[in-house]
């Protein structure tokens, strides 16, 4: 409210990022109303400012955009699927520098046309959001039927994206058939661009995990083995710091099902100590441990010794796999 009185002054951005900030803590507490309503009223900010306000127009009006995604999420996740669907084909028309109307997007590419710089942002913006938002709304909703078409349509039209940039579409086949997707392989683990590494560590992580959540605990150490040097190896830079924490997590959880009980936990131990406080990942760790009451901060200059029991504890992982 504060930002919101405040003149637009040369960076609006703060406000835009708190708003929707705030509008994701609604939707987190089960206030989708609240949070539509506060996605509403940035969008009628962001237009009432870039017809008023002198020099950044298009900046204000892309900043129209974030919002209206946050509506096709909330519909998306928790709301009318094919209304979602339907704001997400509007994105790809936005990724094509076209208009694009529904009931939670309104667009103009024109709006940014005075800065081009900026419409190539928003299109690609809008193509990103495309690929991962369709993948993860049909997973989520367990739409397997429209996730495996709309996946090969979206990896065909934007090839480049299964190795650069947003993965889902190219992630989803492995979780349609885990059953039978054979893993990427050492090679693949090893890949020179990281993007593609990153990439063959998901599919490995979730082809490991299927496995030990099935029952088959040998395929699931051969999988886990290679994982823990790959994963180390990663370079950055990283999206969000809870990346390797999360990966860590998942990890840790898939030896214990596969019956490394000591090295499964020592994982899970890893992932609580850069967990930042992130509540799911603190609280699934936990829940892996047996243990209901949060830890005490954990002391992160001791993360080299947390990485040498690491190696120590999966050695005979690593040993069966080949590493």
């Amino acid at each position: 409210r504060d930002l919101l009185d405040r003149p637009v002054g040369d960076d609006p951005e703060p406000l835009f990022v708190a708003a929707n900030l705030v509008a994701l803590v609604h939707f987190r507490l089960g206030r989708p109303d609240r949070a539509r309503a506060l996605c509403h009223a940035e969008i009628a900010y962001a237009r009432s400012r870039a017809r008023t306000h002198g020099g950044t127009p298009a900046r204000l009006a892309a900043f129209a955009l974030q919002p209206q995604v946050n509506l096709v999420r909330i519909e998306g996740y928790a709301g009318d699927l094919d209304r979602a669907l339907a704001g997400l084909a509007a994105l790809e028309r936005i990724a094509d520098g076209e208009r694009a109307h529904t009931e939670d997007v309104d667009w103009w590419p024109e709006d940014v046309a005075a800065d081009p710089a900026l419409a190539r942002q928003v299109r690609a913006l809008a193509r990103n959001i495309r690929v991962s938002d369709t993948c993860k709304i049909l997973h989520r909703r367990g739409r397997a039927d429209l996730l495996a078409g709309a996946a090969a349509r979206l990896t065909a039209r934007w090839p480049a994206l299964a190795s650069q940039g947003v993965q889902h579409a190219a992630e989803a086949p492995w979780l349609l058939g885990a059953d039978t997707a054979g893993a990427p392989g050492p090679t693949a683990l090893a890949d020179p661009d990281p993007m593609a590494r990153r990439l063959a560590v998901v599919r490995t992580l979730q082809l490991a995990a299927h496995a030990a959540g099935r029952g088959q605990r040998e395929r699931a150490l051969d999988l886990t083995g290679p994982l823990v040097e790959a994963i180390g190896e990663l370079p950055g830079p990283w999206a969000s710091p809870l990346t390797v924490p999360r990966w860590w997590a998942v990890l840790g959880a898939t030896l214990q099902r596969a019956g490394r009980e000591q090295q499964g936990r020592i994982l899970l131990r890893a992932a609580l100590a850069e967990a930042r406080g992130d509540a799911p990942l603190v609280r699934g760790a936990l829940l892996r441990l047996g243990e209901p009451a949060p830890p005490r901060t954990h002391d992160l200059g001791r993360l080299p010794e947390v990485t040498r029991q690491l190696h120590l504890a999966l050695a005979p992982v690593r040993s069966r796999a080949g590493v």
